[in-house]
């Protein structure tokens, strides 16, 4: 089993919410998601973060989703911004990511 120690530079009230699993197996690809629905957002990236040797970064992606509904006092829209930082298990241990700076 690989055990996981995520470090996120993340104050009380950040716009934003991080997932990622507590355990993955060696050899298993894995994600953790960095999610906003803060209005105006255009985009979410991260600094320049370390990895520990057991853990292998695979890249980025960024997804938006878009939203619309129409209420009686018009129409109101929402987006959801998701940026996933892909990572591989090469070995067993307890790993870590980060830290990590985060800009919306």
């Amino acid at each position: 089993m690989v055990t996981l120690l995520l470090w996120m530079l993340i104050s009380s009230g950040d716009p934003f919410t991080v997932e990622a699993p507590e355990e993955v197996s060696p050899g298993e690809t894995f994600t953790v998601a960095i999610t906003t629905t803060e209005p105006g957002c255009t985009g979410i990236t991260t600094g320049s973060f370390d990895v520990s040797p057991g853990l292998s970064y695979r890249g980025s992606s960024v997804s938006t989703s878009i939203s619309s509904i129409s209420t009686a006092s018009g129409r109101q829209l929402s987006q959801v911004l998701v940026y996933g930082m892909n990572f591989t298990a090469v070995s067993s241990g307890v790993q870590t990511i980060g830290p990590v700076t985060v800009n919306l």
